[in-house]
């Protein structure tokens, strides 16, 4: 296990300082971080490229003292497709989940001097090109499993995002964006959660959470409503909840200014909800709210 140490300023109120640990160096993009124990965590980030490129892929870390030292990447997908995007959870049997998007198979084309560059197509242009893909890991990450992709019903590029949450009534959701299938080009995105009753084998069950978001956050309350925080198309963050498990979604609530987003929900205790914030405006940097009923 790798391991460095060291503490930044940070500012609440007060100066004071943050410890912080290197997971990886020269990746590290998109990352989705679980408690796999009392004490392990699980990571999954974008591997071996920039925010674009056919040479990204995806790889997983572990730490077994609480984020104080990590393993080295382990590739889950071998490079060529973009594959990006990951969300990631973990089932009843600890088994680890990461479901992705393969961004080669869907917008990229041949330029002038034959190199493969990104161009979004119409979502009505994707056809029966397979959209998500689940991979399974029985063993920290070490080794994985792939299942059969799947195409969404609804969006025809669709982006999975965030944890992988267990529901009150024990199903497991997954949230995902991206265009619906008769959707104009560079139209705003719509966003949806999957579910799972098969501890995620399978995502047949598709409902929307709200148009012209992205980037969805979730998190279980004690009472089991579902609080999350996704980003609209013009970069400001949004509260959305859901209290019959993730199929019906109230209208969306604006909760942060412009440019601050996307926004990550965790639940501290059982009625105080952290909710950590990119802030793209100055001064830039990570901002936290917290929420001392439900959210």
């Amino acid at each position: 296990m790798a391991s460095k140490e060291w503490q930044e300023d940070v500012f609440v109120g007060q100066r004071s300082t943050l410890q912080r640990s290197v997971v990886c160096t020269g990746h590290g993009q998109f990352p989705v971080m679980v408690r796999t124990g009392a004490m392990s965590l699980g990571i999954v980030y974008r591997y071996n490229g920039g925010h674009y490129g056919l040479d990204g892929t995806l790889a997983t870390s572990y730490s077994e003292d609480g984020g104080r030292s990590w393993s080295k990447s382990i590739p889950v997908v071998p490079s060529g497709e973009d594959v990006r995007n990951p969300a990631f959870g973990i089932n009843a049997d600890g088994s680890w989940i990461v479901v992705y998007w393969k961004a080669g198979l869907h917008c990229y084309e041949e330029n002038d001097d034959d190199e493969m560059v990104w161009k979004w197509r119409t979502p009505a242009a994707q056809g029966e090109i397979p959209a998500l893909y689940v991979a399974m890991s029985h063993d920290q990450g070490k080794s994985w499993i792939h299942q059969p992709p799947m195409l969404s019903k609804r969006l025809g590029i669709i982006s999975p995002f965030g944890r992988i949450i267990r529901a009150a009534d024990g199903a497991l959701l997954l949230a995902a964006y991206g265009r619906a299938r008769d959707a104009e080009m560079h139209s705003p995105f719509e966003l949806i959660v999957l579910r799972s009753e098969d501890e995620g084998l399978t995502w047949p069950h598709e409902y929307l959470v709200a148009p012209e978001h992205n980037e969805f956050s979730i998190c279980v309350m004690p009472d089991g409503k579902i609080l999350g925080a996704a980003r609209h198309h013009s970069d400001y963050t949004s509260m959305i909840s859901s209290a019959d498990n993730g199929r019906t979604w109230t209208s969306p609530e604006v909760i942060t200014r412009v440019d601050e987003h996307p926004a990550d929900l965790t639940l501290l205790s059982s009625d105080k909800v952290l909710m950590t914030i990119n802030r793209r405006r100055r001064p830039m940097g990570c901002m936290a709210l917290l929420s001392y009923d439900n959210g």
